[in-house]
């Protein structure tokens, strides 16, 4: 009876001990804005959206970066950012059918952005609150 008492709890051990570190945070350390991120975007016209974007450097490009899936438009569907001095831009990009602007601010460990922007499809402005965090 006391040997299956023991190899219970050493069980109940490992479990926990499993449970416990697979709920760590992201120790990753990353180096610029390349990746994959979960959205959280927020406006009073369609409310909480939750959705993912790819960045990607263009290439030979130094500050120019393609965000896809912005505004929950579709792995197809992509804009140019420029990130420069911990800031992103987005000015004047076609996306569906509207325009887009914005900036925002890039955290220093790139695990988060915070990014204020406007679309205009030619008869009505909306703004938008969006985080970006991986």
């Amino acid at each position: 009876m006391e040997k299956y008492t023991i190899i219970r709890i050493l069980l109940i051990c490992i479990a926990t001990l499993s449970i416990a570190s697979s709920c760590e945070e992201d120790e990753s350390n990353y180096s610029d804005i390349n990746g994959v991120y979960s959205c959280t975007e927020v406006s009073s016209h369609s409310g909480y959206r939750n959705y993912i974007v790819e960045i990607d450097k263009v290439n030979n490009q130094e500050e120019l970066y393609i965000i896809l899936n912005f505004h929950n438009t579709g792995i197809n569907e992509f804009i140019y950012a420029e990130y420069r001095d911990d800031s992103i831009f987005i000015d004047n990009q076609v996306i569906s059918t509207f325009f887009v602007n914005g900036k925002g601010k890039v955290f220093s460990d790139f695990k988060r952005m915070e990014i204020v922007y406007e679309t205009d499809d030619g008869l009505v402005e909306l703004e938008y609150q969006v985080v970006f965090e991986r």
